[in-house]
């Protein structure tokens, strides 16, 4: 699994294991039997046709999003279709890495449970995946050598955290969509983003990219009710 390690603690974990006696398994593959897609077909092409086709329509959505509820359904169905196609080991992957990242905010979330809070905030989670996006960001520009947003748009593809597309590269700010992406990809409406880890991703890359400081919003997710993340990148100067 390319994002963990045993640093993490969790490299040596299966999916089985970390669901015993928690929930019945079913959710990790809803989407992928409610959908009718031919994956050897999708597996034969290009990561970057298939960014071409989502970005015109072409790649089918479910009709129903799951409903947000307490418990671990919550974060483990995702929809990567083309991930999927690749390996049909993806829901799994896709979980442990929820459930070491965005599990505690997601759970801990107003609108699923309840008023839990530490220290006035609902979750430190968000803070804690941002500066671990960030890091990878860091250690991504080195072993996969980013230096430009064509390099960037292969190596989160490499890291299977999502397709992405570049909307619009100016001077003052780039746009970048991400779709398929590992944080959010299935995930009910939660009427928030939660894609912190890969805001922190980019903000690291483009920062060491441009030599400029950026700022970086999450403006739409999967978890708003999009199909895809949008990201807007300002420059700071």
């Amino acid at each position: 699994m390319i994002l963990f390690n045993q640093k993490m603690g969790i490299s040596n974990t299966s999916y089985d294991d970390l669901l015993d006696n928690t929930c019945d398994k079913q959710p990790l593959y809803s989407y992928y039997e409610l959908i009718n897609i031919n994956y050897d077909l999708l597996a034969s092409l290009h990561f970057r046709e298939v960014t071409l086709m989502y970005r015109d329509g072409k790649i089918p959505m479910p009709a129903e999003r799951l409903h947000p509820h307490n418990s671990v359904h919550s974060i483990i169905p995702s929809y990567r279709p083309y991930f999927y196609s690749l390996s049909k080991d993806d829901p799994a992957y896709v979980a442990l890495f929820r459930l070491s990242t965005i599990g505690d905010s997601v759970l801990h979330d107003d609108n699923i449970t309840c008023d839990k809070k530490l220290l006035g905030l609902k979750s430190i989670a968000p803070y804690v995946n941002y500066y671990k996006g960030y890091l990878l960001g860091l250690r991504s520009i080195r072993k996969h050598k980013i230096g430009n947003l064509d390099s960037l748009v292969y190596t989160m593809f490499k890291l299977k955290m999502g397709l992405m597309d570049i909307v619009y590269e100016g001077e003052k700010q780039i746009v970048v969509d991400i779709y398929e992406c590992i944080s959010c990809s299935g995930l009910p409406i939660l009427n928030r983003p939660v894609c912190d880890f890969e805001r922190g991703f980019l903000t690291a890359a483009i920062t060491n990219i441009y030599n400029r400081e950026v700022e970086t919003r999450e403006v739409e997710c999967w978890s708003t009710g999009s199909t895809k993340c949008r990201f807007i990148i300002q420059f700071k100067d």
